[in-house]
């Protein structure tokens, strides 16, 4: 193939802006301040699913303590009942004893839900500490990603606007070059992880980094200006 002196070094200057185009697109996915936003964001759900677990305990502990409370609601009713049963002298002296024995056995019975209650009210006091500290952990978390976006989001800014620079320059080389050297140039690019021209340094390949031996280098250097070379190592296009 052939192509112009001036085609193959805006060829190479091409390569030059696409490869700063590269490296752009690798420094905003591997910033520090983007892995801390990751992070963030993955965080958050957790903490958030944490701080519903904890109020979801909370609430079904304060059901069995309105039910604990409607237990002994119902029991100290009938121990009222029995009492003013008893105290109101229409009851035979055998159906006052064995109203006797049932308040007897009411009121162990309400002792008894009494503390069960007061051990539910107690679980509510812990639970509801629990919600207190994951309350404050998922506030900390959507600060920490509110902190982590602003951090990304301003260096993200400047990394994508050289970017879009960039890539104009980068649009307007390709309309100034020939199609079947872009065509050539894109096919190696694609092939050798986004190198598709090097310049020859002296007698070293800029692409792969290796030196030409001197019988090559003569071909080389003996070839026509307009000759389209090729790394006999690396096959990318040598840009003299």
């Amino acid at each position: 193939m052939k192509a112009a002196k001036d085609q193959q070094l805006k060829l190479l200057e091409l390569q030059q802006i696409e490869t700063i185009i590269d490296q752009l697109n690798y420094k905003a996915k591997h910033l520090p301040e983007v892995k801390e936003l990751d992070s963030a964001r993955a965080a958050l759900p957790i903490a958030e699913n944490e701080l519903i677990n904890r109020k979801t305990t909370v609430a079904d502990l304060q059901v069995l303590v309105k039910r604990a409370d409607a237990d002994v609601e119902q029991v100290r009713i009938r121990i009222e009942r029995d009492s003013a049963l008893i105290d109101g002298g229409t009851l035979s002296a055998k159906d006052i004893v064995n109203m006797q024995h049932e308040l007897e056995t009411l009121k162990r019975r309400q002792l008894n839900l009494e503390d069960e209650e007061l051990e539910i009210m107690a679980q509510v006091e812990q639970a509801q500490l629990e919600v207190n500290k994951f309350d404050a952990e998922f506030e900390s978390a959507k600060s920490r990603l509110n902190v982590a976006a602003a951090a990304a989001d301003a260096l993200l800014k400047e990394i994508y606007a050289e970017k879009n620079a960039k890539q104009i320059q980068a649009q307007e080389l390709r309309t100034q070059l020939d199609t079947e050297l872009l065509k050539l140039y894109d096919k190696i690019k694609s092939d050798q992880g986004g190198v598709g021209a090097a310049a020859l340094k002296g007698k070293t390949c800029e692409g792969c980094r290796i030196e030409i031996s001197a019988t090559d280098l003569a071909v080389i250097n003996s070839a026509s200006p307009d000759d389209v070379i090729r790394c006999d190592e690396c096959r990318r296009i040598l840009v003299r």
